[in-house]
């Protein structure tokens, strides 16, 4: 049996105060920051308030666009006000979590096609971008969930989770969410370069094991296999001799830049292992 003690009593929903965000003299980042804030430590209601609000609904609708359960109450000339909608019970982190898993994967497999394909440069990445920006709304979602399950014991109880899970979770949410963005960099600067027949041969090698090692750590991390978290997070230095071969003798600027986001991806590989491995 497991007591579960929790300041709040559920029956009796305490309503937060509204957020509030002034969009004078600020630009689309620091917005984008401050509702992103907002919207983890799950403010019901986020008020926008600024003398030309208006010219700034466009940006305010693209951030809430990239989070979810996130909607327009209210507006007028000097104000928008934003409702959280979100259902804390119709979602589960184990669900969130194989969605990125499943974003990961493809966004691996697409970049494995331009390797493989008869020229990189008539490669398209869009699927690549379009998967990075489904990553970060996952990776905000995840950060959200978190936040409010380690906020609220009976909610944590209900879902099945625990401390450690949450602190996995939380690590997972970090390392998963750095991936998608090496992979789409390395892509981006994949395109731009002139790499010859064996340079791309070398990468998609390369990449394929890297695609290979972080299957593996996430199937540890499913199964909370140990041995074989350990398994693939000792590969790290072989991936990286890899791609200091790929590198080596080599003055040509986007080979280098290639060369570092492929080492960002080999770590944040590694890190995901390590969660389950440690």
């Amino acid at each position: 049996d497991q007591l579960i003690i929790t300041s709040k009593d559920r029956t009796n929903k305490v309503v937060s105060e509204p957020f509030m965000i002034n969009t004078d003299n600020k630009n689309f980042k620091e917005i984008r920051r401050e509702l992103t804030s907002a919207y983890v430590n799950n403010s019901e209601e986020i008020i926008f308030l600024g003398k030309d609000i208006l010219s700034k609904k466009e940006d305010i609708l693209k951030i809430i666009g990239e989070k979810t359960g996130m909607e327009i109450a209210d507006e007028s000339k000097d104000k928008i006000v934003i409702r959280d909608i979100f259902d804390f019970d119709s979602v589960s982190l184990e669900r969130i979590t194989r969605r990125m898993d499943n974003i990961l994967r493809s966004m691996f497999e697409e970049l494995l096609i331009g390797l493989k394909g008869p020229s990189v440069k008539d490669w398209t990445i869009k699927e690549i971008y379009r998967g990075d920006d489904g990553a970060n709304k996952m990776y905000f979602l995840m950060l959200k969930l978190i936040r409010k399950y380690q906020e609220d014991a009976g909610l944590m109880y209900k879902a099945n989770l625990n401390s450690r899970k949450l602190s996995d979770a939380s690590w997972f949410a970090v390392h998963s969410e750095s991936l998608g963005d090496e992979i789409k960099r390395t892509a981006k600067f994949i395109k731009q370069g002139d790499f010859s027949a064996e340079d791309t041969k070398n990468l998609h090698k390369t990449m394929t094991k890297i695609e290979k090692d972080y299957i593996d750590a996430i199937m540890a991390y499913y199964k909370t296999d140990k041995k074989l978290a350990q398994q693939t997070a000792n590969s790290k230095d072989e991936n990286l001799k890899a791609v200091e071969n790929f590198f080596s003798n080599s003055s040509n600027v986007l080979k280098g830049n290639v060369a570092e986001k492929v080492k960002g991806m080999i770590s944040a590989v590694h890190n995901i292992a390590k969660i389950t491995a440690y």
